[in-house]
């Protein structure tokens, strides 16, 4: 009887370990950002997608800011969190707060894949925005969707987005 109490046990938490889904190693300076923005307890760090969370000069400020996927605590929608300047000011995009698209504005953002941009194609008769893009120097993040894509970019006090052609 002791022998198969302790097979079944063994086998219990063989079974658990299995079942859960691996941690993330979140580096210091998101759970800082997390911290020092008060944000902590609103969201979490998820690994929806692999990377989870992308580093870039995303304000264009000299700095590299990380840029993170969260999901709210309380109404499970997905997001983005760039953490701005030493981490205390901090950017939600979705996550239960509204981002505007191009097809209009959305609070749950989820994606197929994403990319820092560094460079972008240069763009024949470009627009004013098009022109702003091409001359800013921070980094862009690519959100690719089925069929679709997109730049999310830093627009002197807040992010926009401006839809591609890949």
């Amino acid at each position: 009887m002791p022998i198969k109490a302790t097979f079944m046990l063994t086998l219990f938490a063989a079974t658990q370990c299995w079942s859960q889904s691996p941690s993330l190693h979140v580096p210091e300076e998101i759970r800082h950002c997390l911290t020092a923005s008060g944000l902590r307890q609103k969201f979490e760090v998820i690994g929806a997608l692999n990377p989870f969370y992308l580093r870039g000069d995303f304000d264009g400020d000299g700095s590299v800011e990380p840029a993170i996927l969260i999901k709210n605590r309380s109404s499970s929608k997905e997001g983005i969190l760039v953490c701005l300047q030493d981490g205390s000011a901090a950017k939600v995009l979705g996550a239960s707060t509204q981002f505007h698209l191009a097809s209009g504005s959305v609070d749950d953002l989820k994606f197929e894949d994403w990319e820092v941009r560094t460079e972008l194609r240069a763009v024949p008769k470009p627009t004013a925005e098009e022109d702003w893009l091409l001359k800013s120097r921070s980094d862009k993040i690519l959100l690719i969707w089925r069929g679709a894509s997109g730049l999310v970019y830093w627009r002197g006090n807040q992010f926009r987005y401006y839809v591609v052609d890949e």
